[in-house]
């Protein structure tokens, strides 16, 4: 007896039939989404696909609330499309963040994983295979981080009748703290741009800056490989294409090699 297939919904941007955002985003889910949740026994539910009746609404936060996993393309940064990404991190569920390159995530989902993708076709090939990657880890992780989590987690915290108010107080202004450090550290939004030879890839602060200090203690003890750093860069759930990786180690050793120049000119 065959086991009973899991469902993934997908949020997307939708726009009007025929209209470029509809070809896009249908062509990200039958070229790629679709083949893959296909292969890993999911059935692929997807908004303007729906056929049932009734309300289209209250069919779509059924699926965002019920689905064993969601695939959300943020491209575009849609505003149906980031409502329905804050339904799915209120129930705390399975869940893979895709778009194209380009686009700047606000700051507070900044740091939730996510892969940033080429719109033409070899940039399908390459998201098939890091998408893959993402759905298996994702669908491991029945109690995802995401910032309604952390926000609720740190209220509870501070309404503990246990904790002390200078606990309290200090709970708020880390969360404070930390708030101005990423804009600080980003005034993008909380995303590091890395160029390369020809083009510009994007991945989050944090990730970037786990990458450079991974790359730059390689680089003090002699010579390293790519694989080494792509390695490790699956290790921390940041998953991008070799080209992209190297446009990574090329700015890092860029950037510190510059900063050892500035340094000896002012000696």
């Amino acid at each position: 007896m065959e086991n009973e297939r899991r469902s993934c919904f997908v949020i997307t941007p939708i726009g009007s039939d025929e209209s470029l955002i509809r070809r896009q985003a249908d062509g990200v889910i039958d070229a790629v989404m679709g083949p893959i949740l296909e292969k890993l026994g999911f059935e692929i539910v997807v908004a303007h696909r729906m056929s049932d009746g009734g309300s289209i609404t209250r069919q779509v936060i059924e699926q965002i609330l019920s689905a064993d996993l969601v695939v959300a393309n943020l491209t575009g940064l849609n505003p149906n499309v980031m409502y329905e990404l804050a339904i799915r991190h209120a129930v705390r569920k399975p869940l893979v963040q895709l778009c194209e390159k380009g686009t700047i995530l606000p700051f507070d989902i900044n740091e939730q994983r996510t892969i940033f993708y080429t719109n033409d076709m070899k940039g399908a090939v390459e998201l098939k295979e890091v998408f893959e990657r993402m759905v298996s880890q994702a669908i491991l992780d029945e109690k995802p981080d995401n910032p309604i989590y952390r926000a609720i987690q740190s209220e509870s915290i501070i309404q503990s009748v246990d904790v002390s108010d200078a606990d309290k107080y200090l709970v708020t202004r880390i969360d404070a703290l930390e708030e101005k450090l990423v804009k600080l550290l980003s005034p993008n939004g909380g995303v590091y741009e890395f160029t390369g030879d020809r083009s510009v890839g994007v991945i989050s602060v944090n990730d970037f800056n786990k990458l450079r200090r991974f790359i730059l203690k390689k680089n003090l003890n002699g010579q390293f490989t790519t694989d080494e750093v792509e390695k490790y860069a699956e290790s921390i759930g940041v998953y991008v294409s070799r080209d992209e990786m190297r446009k990574v180690i090329i700015t890092v050793l860029n950037e510190n090699r510059a900063k050892s120049v500035e340094k000896i000119s002012t000696q």
